[in-house]
């Protein structure tokens, strides 16, 4: 590479385009001829390497941005485009860029496929992975396509219109047109899609040229395989998890005072009260030791301040009142060493037996004195802290300063490898740091925004960023500082989490949502609560993720092996493994919906019998029986003997290796103890005996010879309260419903305290109409030929939640899974199954 002359290039060009970036272009010129000049004199160095490659990525980003052409380009001898724009309207691209973010803001996202190969293309275009005749391809059919749009008559809302129109106006460089337009792309899909296939532009076809042209690196990833999920309630905000080795076994503490401890599948271990909230929880690596950590902004509720540590049995067995609150909390593997960092400006060290060895006091007052984060290697010897001082602090586990880095701002996260050898930080001036044992720094890089995550593989070999607020990406950097790739997420992250090997990933937003990543960034998972996840965990094996969210709801995932394979390159394979799918013989369901019923106090429904009526015809000719029961049939009415009856007999006819589905929509209810589905000869005042038990469906379902049982419940209609109570999905219905489902799959349309939200325009619940949409075959986005339980609620969570958010009203569909593998619902296409 002829670096003399790529400078020349670069230097010529922002003369003639853009001289207010010359001071730019000089310090990075002067820095490249110094680092240049220490390697003559002492040698190449891990340090020198380091600037090398900093350097050179921050002339590649002036390249493109003044150029519209890499540096690497110019070092070979290629011309800027000749669309440059003099500097006098090059501010132009900016103003067009914040227009554009805010329209991007208002925007339906749209399909997650569309979102990662946006992503993909932009990770392609800054890593200079894209040709410029490529690039100018591509914008001429972008602009074409755009050009359509606009004249082909569709009734396009504000936000699609404004786009089109802003990007219309754009005048600079390719490359800075696609980093505006390829963003947006995905939402104008997603709402072309809304639409109808009846008009005259075909976006998908173009959208599958674009990822053809850009090559082999563009195309989506599937899944490597369906996963099995579970919820658990606690009945309040989640404020922390963490995860055993083995991952089995899981603490998560509340805003209620509470920490929980579980087992891999979800299910109740243990739970015990603490002094105050349980902001910071931690576990050693064989389960045997669980700390939590508590503290309060109410400046009325101050005691019970401090550590509370429980043994595997959950036995309390010691605390310590710190009067102060924990906001940094970890432990070693072995358990032998807990570090607490709290807003009383200290930094605590204790032993597994509750001694305290040393304190450290942060200097400063108030706010700027907090310590915001610790973490420890496996063995404790390297203890590390962040603190609103603006500090990294790294001490042994004497108590001995090893080093300090100062940063701009407070380090709100740290981490630290296995072996201790090598730190991450991130702090809220959008920096992130990679330091030694010693304090000395590595390399450094900035965001786009407040830095809140970071983790490392036990070997240090990979770093794990997670921006807040705006940034809405999460970053994977090796060793030396190289960008390896990044993901759009949906929402600022808020925590992020690895495996010891690297091998999953899982990242929480404010958005609520939950993902999990393989090494290359292959999707593996998104499940949608319903608020803020607020922390994520994953065991060292990669085999069980969870995350806590403020909507009370601890999240699992069981996690298949993950193997690769290396070709003669050496170059990575990714290797699914064998998923087990349950239901692939005959397909059975009774299917029930209600608008009117006999008791007057029970108010009638609009949708729910053109809803099961529509499911009826997407199965019909697919299942080997699909009974439908509405009160539009006169010999087929939903009563509670006829649908009681009706899946006993269906139930009992099934074979092992078949599926079995109930789906009912309409009136949920919880009374003394117990849910039930309405029937229509139900009578409120003799509820127990009219109205169907849920315990009395579970109970025909799990005696059913099939293996695979899915029950659906479209119920808590809006607009449809029943007396004083069920405006919504009661806590105790749906907990009852989850509760008594093991061994089986039940998807609710909406989460606790919720309403299942009518779409008067599309004469359907919001639910049923995304639920049919993935039956359809738009779930199967590994092109499998059939689609999934878990492929289902994937599509119905996202259809639904981007639907309720854009009205302002929440509603978020539950899965609750306790199978190992999946379950075939449906066959869109047949592939020899």
């Amino acid at each position: 590479m002829n670096t003399k002359r790529g400078l020349d290039q670069l230097k010529t060009c922002l003369v003639h385009y853009a001289p207010d970036r010359l001071p730019d272009f000089h310090t990075l010129e002067a820095r490249f001829n110094k680092n240049e000049n220490d390697e003559l004199i002492l040698g190449t160095s891990e340090n020198t390497r380091n600037e090398h490659n900093q350097i050179m990525r921050a002339l590649n980003a002036l390249a493109l941005a003044r150029c519209g052409i890499s540096f690497n380009d110019l070092c070979e001898g290629k011309q800027p485009p000749a669309t440059l724009i003099p500097n006098s309207t090059d501010q132009q691209p900016d103003e067009i860029l914040e227009r554009l973010r805010r329209i991007e803001a208002k925007l339906d996202q749209g399909r997650v496929e569309d979102r990662q190969v946006a992503e993909q293309l932009l990770d392609a275009l800054s890593q200079n992975q894209v040709a410029q005749t490529e690039a100018a391809q591509i914008v001429a059919d972008l602009r074409d396509w755009m050009q359509a749009v606009q004249q082909s008559g569709l009734p396009l809302n504000t936000e699609v219109r404004e786009a089109l129109d802003t990007l219309t106006e754009h005048k600079g460089s390719d490359y800075q047109y696609l980093q505006l337009a390829i963003p947006l792309i995905p939402g104008i899909l997603s709402y072309n899609v809304e639409l109808g296939s009846q008009h005259q532009v075909d976006l998908p076809a173009l959208w599958e040229s674009i990822q053809r042209r850009f090559g082999k690196k563009s195309q989506a990833q599937p899944l490597p395989e369906t996963l099995a999920t579970w919820t658990y309630p606690v009945g309040a905000g989640v404020t922390s998890v963490a995860i055993s080795a083995g991952g089995k076994l899981i603490i998560g503490g509340t805003l209620g005072k509470r920490v929980f401890c579980l087992n891999r599948k979800g299910q109740t271990c243990w739970s015990a009260p603490v002094g105050n909230q349980a902001w910071r929880v931690a576990l050693s690596a064989d389960g045997e030791t669980a700390v939590v950590g508590t503290g309060s902004t109410r400046p009325w509720d101050i005691k019970g301040r401090g550590i509370y540590v429980f043994d595997k049995q959950g036995r309390l067995c010691w605390k310590a009142d710190l009067g102060a609150s924990v906001w940094g909390l970890s432990i070693s593997t072995d358990g032998c060493t807990i570090a607490v960092g709290t807003d009383g400006h200290e930094v605590l060290i204790y032993d597994r037996d509750g001694h305290l060895l040393w304190r450290r006091r942060i200097a400063g007052i108030g706010w700027y004195a907090w310590v915001w984060a610790t973490a420890l290697s496996a063995n404790g010897e390297t203890i590390v802290l962040g603190a609103a001082d603006k500090t990294v602090q790294i001490l042994d586990r004497g108590g001995n300063l090893l080093g300090t880095h100062k940063a701009a701002a407070d380090v709100f996260t740290v981490a630290v490898s296995a072996d201790g050898q090598t730190i991450a930080a991130g702090s809220s001036d959008q920096q992130v740091y990679l330091l030694d044992r010693h304090g000395n720094l590595q390399w450094y890089t900035k965001l786009e925004d407040k830095v809140w995550a970071v983790a490392l593989t036990g070997n240090g070999a990979r770093l794990i960023v997670g921006a807040g607020e705006k940034e809405a990406h999460v970053r994977v950097f090796d060793r030396s500082g190289q960008s390896l790739w990044r993901r759009y997420v949906v929402g600022g992250v808020t925590g992020v989490s690895l495996a010891e090997n690297g091998r999953v990933i899982g990242v929480g937003t404010r958005d609520g949502h939950f993902y999990l990543f393989d090494d290359e960034g292959n999707p593996l998972c998104n499940v949608a609560a319903a608020k803020t996840v607020r922390d994520v965990a994953i065991s060292a094996n990669g085999r069980v993720a969870v995350a806590g969210s403020e909507d009370g709801y601890i999240y699992g995932v069981l996690v298949p092996s993950v193997s690769r394979t290396f070709d003669s390159k050496g170059n990575s394979k990714f290797i699914p493994p064998q998923t087990i799918y349950h239901g692939i013989g005959k397909a059975w369901a009774v299917l029930v919906g209600i608008n009117h019923y006999g008791d007057t106090f029970i108010p009638s429904l609009k949708v729910c019998v053109d809803d099961v009526t529509a499911i009826h015809q997407s199965l019909a000719g697919k299942y080997e029986v699909a009974k439908l029961l509405t009160d539009a049939a006169p010999e087929h009415l939903p009563t509670r003997a006829n649908i009681l009856g009706e899946l006993s007999t269906i139930a009992q006819s099934a074979s092992e290796n078949d599926l079995l589905l109930f789906y009912f929509s309409g009136h949920g209810m919880a009374r003394d103890g117990e849910s039930y589905l309405l029937a229509r000869d139900t009578r409120l005042s003799a509820l127990k005996h009219t109205a169907v038990a849920m315990k009395d469906i579970r109970e025909i379902v799990a005696q059913s010879p099939a293996h695979a049982k899915v029950i659906v419940l479209d119920a808590c209609h809006s607009g449809a309260s029943i007396g004083k109570a069920e405006s919504t999905m009661m806590p105790e219905f749906i907990q009852r419903v989850f509760g008594q489902a093991e061994g089986m799959a039940v998807l609710a349309s909406c989460k606790e305290n919720q309403q299942s939200w009518e779409w008067p325009e599309k004469q359907r619940s919001v639910f049923t109409y995304y639920l049919l949409e993935a039956l359809t075959g738009k779930a199967d986005f590994e092109r499998k030929g059939f689609v999934s339980v878990t492929d289902v609620s994937n599509y119905v969570t996202h259809g639904v939640k981007t639907w309720a958010a854009q009205r302002s009203v929440p509603q978020t569909p539950t899965l609750q899974y306790t199978a190992a593998g999946d379950i075939i619902l449906l066959r869109h296409e047949d592939k020899g199954l």
